[in-house]
This record gives C-alpha cells, structure tokens and sequence, in this order.
C-alpha cells in the first residue's frame, strides 16, 4: 500500500481555504498512485482556535465535507477537523473517507489541558476507539495525546490493528526547553511498533 502525508499548515480558522488545499493535495497524491493520504490534527482549521471553535466546525452532513469525501475518489483520506455533533458536542476529530464514502470520524479521546494546551475546556472527548480496513490492512486511527496513554493503543491492537495512524500538532517547545515532544514522538513509536508489532504513519502539521 502507498502512503503519502501532507505536513500542511492551516490558516487559522479558514476552513475554506484550507479545505481547497486538503482537497487539491489529494487529487495530487491520487495522481502519484497514493492509496491512502494523511493530514494532520486540525488541518482544516488550525490548532489553537481557542474560544472561536465553533466558527469552524463542520457536521458531517456539511457541504464541506461532502466536498472532502468526493476528492476521495479513487484513493482514501484521514483529514483532521472539528466536528459539530446533531447534539451541539465539539470534538477534536479525523475524518476517514475512502472512495468517496465516509467511514467514521474518530474522535479525540485524551483531551490535553496542561502547558500550551487547551482542549479539554472546548472539546468533548470521545468514546471508543475505531478500526478499518484498507487494501489488507487493519488500520487504527489515534489523534496527538490518544498515543500517550498505552490502554488506547492496546485497544487498537485488540482489533487486529497492523498500522496506526497518529495525526498530531506537535512543536519542539510547546512543553517548555527541558521536554522535547518530537524525540518523545520517536521513542514512543518504536515501542508500540516493537512491543505490538504494527507499523506507524504518523502526520504532524508543519
């Protein structure tokens, strides 16, 4: 299976604009002969919406993201965004789309809300963790802080999981000089990958 990942960097709440870019790097990555293409956390909106979330959630019924699903035509997407529930819930989420058709959106589950970091003040968490199928493989998707609480990815494994798929915003200093967030995205991936013996594709913004 070919993978391609975008590190793209998203205007801040511009769901438009970005929405244009998410979809014209799929039709690009389906050119190249990608199977399945990754974006990061929030790619459609940016990280740190603060309290404008809702200026740029989308329902899964939207036409944005019915815009989204048919740029998968011929290939699949996991795309971060934020998702308005029917209930008027807020979720950091990642939409899975293949051939045009929606599967799920994964919700976040792990909320961070310490340092830079604000989510669990906006977002409402979610509730299981999600696996599909694609050319063979059993793929589980996890968002950013979901991969530092080993109990998710076990429970990724436990649904036959052969690839994670992590999409995450995540910078050298957000947790201060003393702590670094990308050599720790490298330990922690090559001990999921040994101990449960899954690959990972992992999409961090730019």
């Amino acid at each position: 299976m070919k993978v391609t990942i975008y590190q793209t960097s998203p205007v801040l709440l511009d769901v438009e604009t970005n929405l244009d870019e998410v979809i014209t790097k799929i039709h690009h990555g389906r050119e190249q002969g990608a199977q399945l293409i990754v974006f990061p956390e929030l790619a459609l909106t940016g990280y740190f919406v603060g309290q404008r979330y809702h200026e740029a959630a989308l329902r899964l019924d939207s036409e944005e993201i019915e815009r989204l699903a048919r740029a998968t035509l011929g290939t699949a997407a996991i795309v971060g965004f934020i998702e308005e529930s029917p209930s008027m819930n807020f979720y950091n989420s990642a939409l899975v789309i293949k051939d045009g058709v929606i599967l799920f959106a994964y919700r976040k589950l792990n909320l961070p809300n310490y340092g830079v970091f604000e989510e669990r003040k906006i977002f409402s968490p979610g509730k299981r963790v999600q696996v599909f199928r694609l050319h063979g493989f059993s793929i589980a998707v996890f968002i950013c802080n979901d991969l530092w609480h080993p109990s998710l990815p076990y429970l990724g494994v436990t649904q036959k999981a052969d690839i994670f798929v992590t999409v995450f915003n995540s910078s050298e200093g957000s947790m201060g000089s003393e702590f670094s967030n990308i050599e720790s995205w490298e330990i922690i991936n090559k001990f999921y990958s040994r101990v449960f013996g899954i690959y990972n594709i992992c999409a961090n913004r730019v």
